[in-house]
């Protein structure tokens, strides 16, 4: 049987994890009913979730156990929103909008009318979507069709015919009737005895949503077949006729659809078949002979258009009772992924699996998604991240994302000498530019946010910006490093703190423990500069897919970047780590652990002791052997033998340190390793080092590319949701 759940879970990540992805906003009226909290608690890491009703009576379901959550308690309420339509500063905005959609309807409302309806959590969900504030309103747990739906298909446009299909995807059978065992039938809940335009929409509609669930390479076809009682020109009949006239405007709308977007070239849909000739390859043949081969359908239908809700509903629930194993859901066709309306008898997992169903198809909707909501806070956010010869930066509207861009700078220029704030003030000038260019001004910001620098001794956090840090780090820096640029920057950029201005996550935060802290040379001790933006924010990312907290967790983080560090984070503190400007493996430009005898070799061979770091720093690994700095200027040389044996040198260093980081945490166990960075986007070099970490018997997640970013403005929202309260530094 596919794993439908695991399917569009895959197919859900990869498209929210796009550059300028969103979540949607969905809508559950029915707040109050346990299996809907539950769900919500399941579906925060792919959708901004909305909760009307009350906050007391929702954490006394969480606190009382009648709603188990699948996240950690505090991540739940801290995530999703909940919002009681009597006390929302919305409901006059949406009583106004709820009397003018009325007005000259059978249902027409008066003033006072609307402000009472906007008080039903449907009606106010229903509003949210209508208005653009939210993306789809899902509900029919503890509501009848009448009460639910009904003010639902009356509030939200719909983009056709609205009507409903039944999926499944049923256990494996040796002789199964369909490809992989996938079925659908539509419509199934709301239309009678759909007139010929509406069969067209349903027949179209629901082979659409197949495709868009399942591609090509898990569903080779989707062939549609409208079900009736006669199979070309064997019967007559008023159903028969409706369908007669349905196909010539489905193949219409059919072609048109495949205009649109090549995947869907492959949606075949016939009419006028019997049941067993739509389903049956031998019945087809009996019945069709000769022609069989002119009805593409006929054999291998998939997807059952039926000509009455009569049978529709009836395949439905029979499938639904014969196969409780099956992993089945309800899905809208025609709303555009902005309704679902579940059976009242849905179990918790029908209610996640529908949700997720949904989202998938509302993603892929030609509807765009809402990018700001007033339901969720959305501060204007930018961000700085300063490297050797690169600044990032990024712009958010709250979770969204409006910009990011990475300024390369000229050496000559903003990455010379001079003082920090002589090389910030350059570097600044182009962040101006590219903000400009975009008109951006951050002068409008909420927070300005950067990289930490070199502070000796600083907490893991977010610290405000103060002129004692820029002191600190003008005179007191623990390294010569770009990092100590973003406070400068963000200061600057903030007007002097006019406008809130936060580092974060400084490289220097030392949480070692002793054991890890000795060395072989007495007074001689460890000292950590590592990645720690993007190793702690890594580990975030992991807690939140394994719906976690990051403080019940072993992990061992890696940043595979410029540099490389290593971190063993154990129950949210990494307790062991490089210096990564020195030590560890070697990465693109840093040359990592060089035999000690040659290192007093190099030190006694007349050179600058500033030659010496940078030989180490900047000018080695990579670059040293295959003069580049970045793995994307040799991949099309993975094969070279020079190349090769500098990559698997490289591959092997990071995975042996990986897995020397285990005994970090004896006795207990290590629940995953988590490896970031932009070398992760080198499928030569990461296949390497997760072929060598099989050994660890640990699993392995990757978050490719850079997420300091993401970092930066995760912690900017955690202090304006006052979750975080930001440290000051003290000279």
């Amino acid at each position: 049987m596919i794993d439908l759940d695991k399917l569009v879970d895959e197919q859900l990540n990869g498209m929210l994890s796009a550059p300028d992805a969103v979540k949607p906003v969905i809508v559950f009226p029915e707040a109050n009913d346990p299996r809907i909290i539950s769900a919500a608690s399941g579906l925060i890491n792919q959708a901004r979730v909305v909760l009307v009703g009350e906050a007391a009576e929702i954490r006394s379901l969480c606190d009382y156990k009648s709603a188990e959550l699948y996240c950690p308690r505090d991540r739940f309420f801290s995530q999703v929103q909940i919002v009681n339509p009597a006390q929302s500063d919305l409901k006059e905005e949406l009583a106004m909008a709820l009397q003018e959609a009325s007005k000259g309807r059978k249902w027409e409302f008066t003033s006072m009318e609307a402000r009472e309806k906007i008080l039903n959590p449907v009606f106010f969900g229903a509003m949210l979507v209508r208005l653009g504030y939210a993306d789809a309103c899902l509900g029919g747990v503890a509501n009848s069709t009448k009460d639910f739906l009904a003010p639902c298909l009356r509030l939200i446009k719909s983009s056709g015919t609205a009507f409903e299909m039944g999926l499944f995807c049923l256990p494996d059978e040796d002789n199964p009737l369909w490809e992989n065992n996938v079925v659908m039938f539509a419509d199934v809940a709301l239309n009678l005895k759909p007139s010929p335009e509406q069969l067209s929409d349903i027949a179209v509609g629901a082979c659409k949503t197949l495709r868009d669930i399942f591609p090509p390479t898990v569903l080779s076809g989707v062939n549609g077949a409208m079900i009736s009682y006669s199979t070309k020109g064997s019967g007559q009949g008023p159903s028969v006729e409706a369908i007669r006239q349905a196909e010539p405007l489905a193949a219409q709308k059919l072609a048109a659809l495949k205009e649109s977007d090549p995947v869907y070239k492959d949606i075949n849909i016939t009419g006028e078949l019997q049941i067993s000739v739509a389903v049956s390859r031998e019945a087809a043949q009996v019945k069709l002979k000769n022609r069989l081969d002119e009805f593409e359908s006929a054999g291998k239908a998939n997807v059952l258009i039926v000509p009455s809700l009569d049978e529709g509903n009836m395949l439905y629930h029979l499938f639904n009772t014969q196969y409780p194993e099956a992993q089945s859901s309800l899905i809208m066709g025609g709303m555009d992924g902005q309704v679902l309306d579940y059976s009242r008898g849905s179990s918790l997992l029908q209610v996640i699996r529908g949700a997720k169903l949904l989202l998938l198809t509302r993603i892929k909707a030609t509807k765009p998604l809402v990018r700001t909501s007033p339901l969720f806070p959305s501060p204007r956010i930018v961000t700085i991240n300063p490297g050797s010869v690169s600044t990032q930066v990024a712009v958010f509207d709250g979770d969204a994302p409006v910009l990011n861009v990475v300024i390369e700078h000229d050496k000559s220029g903003a990455c010379a000498g001079g003082s920090i704030a002589q090389q910030a003030e350059s570097r600044l000038a182009s962040v101006r530019r590219t903000l400009e260019k975009h008109d951006i001004d951050p002068c409008g910001a909420a927070m300005i946010m950067s990289r930490g620098g070199m502070l000796p001794n600083p907490q893991a956090g977010t610290y405000r910006i103060s002129q004692a840090m820029l002191t600190a780090l003008e005179s007191g820096a623990v390294e010569d490093h770009p990092s100590n640029l973003g406070a400068f920057m963000a200061w600057e950029l903030s007007r002097q703190g006019k406008t809130p201005a936060f580092i974060v996550d400084c490289p220097t935060i030392d949480e070692l423990t002793p054991e890890n802290r000795l060395t072989g040379i007495k007074g001689i001790e460890k000292m950590p500069i590592w990645h720690a933006l993007s190793q702690r924010q890594a580990a975030r990312m992991y807690a939140d897919l394994a719906n976690q907290r990051v403080q019940d967790l072993n992990l061992i983080v890696a940043h595979l970047g410029s540099g490389v560090s290593i971190g063993s984070h154990a129950k949210g503190k990494c307790i062991n780590v490089e210096n990564a400007i020195f030590d560890g493996p070697m990465g693109p430009s840093r040359a990592g652990d060089i035999p000690a005898e040659a290192v007093i070799e190099l030190c006694y061979a007349g050179l600058e002791k500033a030659m010496v770091k940078k030989i180490f720093s900047a000018v080695g690994g990579l670059y040293s052997h295959l003069g580049a700095h970045d793995l994307r200027q040799i991949q099309d040389r993975a094969n070279d033998p020079d190349v090769a044996a500098v990559l698997s040198a490289m591959a092997s260093g990071i995975a042996s340190q990986i897995l020397a980081r285990l005994s970090d945490f004896y006795p207990e166990p290590v629940e995953q390793i988590v490896l970031t960075g932009r070398m992760c986007l080198s499928p030569v070099l990461l296949e390497k080092v997760l072929e060598k970490l099989t050994l660890a018997g640990v699993g392995v997640t990757v978050f490719p590319g850079s997420v300091e970013a993401e970092a930066l403005k995760d912690a900017a929202m955690r202090v304006y949701k006052d979750i975080d309260v930001p440290m000051r530094w003290e000279s």
